[in-house]
């Protein structure tokens, strides 16, 4: 009798759960608005860096190979108290428009929000109401800033979240990583485009300097490690959901590489989950909350009663393979259905754990410090 409740439970969740999905695909289809503007707006694009000397030129030269005008780019790199030659690397390319700020002669003691800080510091720094934040493992297309520029003038933002593009190099765990980012991101692009929800990727995220200055004091988790980027998307929601967007134009892509080890996902992905907790969004929370229950379910199931939880894993990693099929043509990646079936039985062992991650708020290492 239990097993039978538990399975028609399982049911119902999948029904709600094949339903969101069917939204965010529904909601995601590209722009495809034309680029061409009469006005060029300049922007300062500022780049956090810690440690980022294998990829900081390769970052740096995506934005000058653009093809916007490079009189209208300023751009800020702090370097993030490395233990490498990163500031040394982004500096010799010896640029008007490029500056590179040592992150230390603005603080005076530890801390533990340090890339918010930097973030801090490139605005009080940036020329231009415009703003642009990249991490320094990303590189843009050549009209990524063009992109931009168009929904900023069509639309009167005041933010703007975009979607990022993680190159795998055909492993299970790039495979894994790239599957995961990609179901986000129309996730992501649903809740902006409803309202019900708001989520930002700091690799690819776009705001008005004077919507910063009017929110930086009153967002939540401050004194976290991670979140400068979906505190700050929350605390504009509040008053201005509507000057809110989603650039899912093709040119909007930002790419970043996989993580390569699994300790380095580990790592990345506590980081990620140490900022759920603190979230404030009720419908965002319910989302999230449904997710993981669904997925820890199902692997309950699984153990207590093999074949109903079997059962709907299958369907689940079915639904999963369709919706994501459906989304991959967006990021130009092609992963076959047999992989797409097995990383979503994956996902739902992640879910579970990471879900479970996000409400202990662990301590984690991240480029060689240990941060909450």
């Amino acid at each position: 009798m239990l097993n039978t409740f538990i399975f028609v439970f399982l049911l119902g969740g999948l029904g709600i759960y094949m339903l969101i999905l069917w939204a965010a695909y529904n909601a995601w289809t590209p722009t495809t608005n034309s680029l061409e503007s009469k006005n060029q707006l300049p922007f300062s694009i500022i780049i956090p860096a810690r440690n980022e000397s294998d990829n900081i030129i390769a970052c740096l030269q995506s934005i000058l190979n653009s093809n916007y005008p490079k009189s209208l780019v300023d751009i800020i790199v702090i370097d993030d108290h490395s233990e490498d030659d990163t500031a040394k690397k982004a500096s010799s390319l010896n640029m008007a428009n490029i500056r590179v700020t040592p992150l230390a002669k603005h603080l005076d003691k530890p801390i533990n929000n340090y890339k918010k800080w930097a973030i801090s510091v490139g605005l009080g720094l940036a020329k231009y109401e415009h703003i642009l934040t990249l991490d320094a493992d990303c590189t843009i297309g050549p009209n990524r800033l063009s992109s931009l520029n168009a929904i900023y003038q069509e639309n009167q933002a005041l933010c703007i979240a975009g979607p990022i593009q993680i190159q795998t190099n055909g492993s299970l765990l790039g495979d894994f990583q790239c599957l995961d980012n990609a179901g986000m991101m129309a996730i992501t692009n649903l809740g902006i485009k409803t309202q019900y929800w708001h989520l930002a990727n700091g690799a690819n995220f776009s705001f008005t300097k004077t919507i910063y200055n009017q929110n930086k004091n009153k967002q939540d988790g401050q004194h976290l490690a991670s979140g400068d980027d979906v505190f700050m998307i929350q605390s504009i929601a509040k008053n201005n959901a509507s000057s809110i967007f989603f650039n899912n134009h093709p040119y909007g892509l930002v790419d970043t590489a996989a993580m390569t080890t699994i300790k380095d996902l580990i790592s990345q992905r506590a980081r990620w989950a140490a900022k759920n907790g603190q979230y404030k969004q009720i419908k965002l929370n319910a989302l999230m909350g449904f997710i993981w229950v669904l997925c820890f379910c199902i692997l309950l199931c699984v153990c207590i009663s093999p074949l109903y939880g079997l059962i709907a894993l299958t369907i689940k990693m079915m639904v999963d393979t369709i919706y994501l099929s459906l989304i991959l043509p967006f990021f130009k990646i092609s992963i076959n259905s047999s992989r797409r079936l097995l990383l979503s039985a994956v996902h739902t062992v992640y879910v579970a754990i990471f879900g479970v991650l996000s409400l202990v708020s662990p301590s984690f290492h991240w480029k060689g410090r240990k941060v909450k």
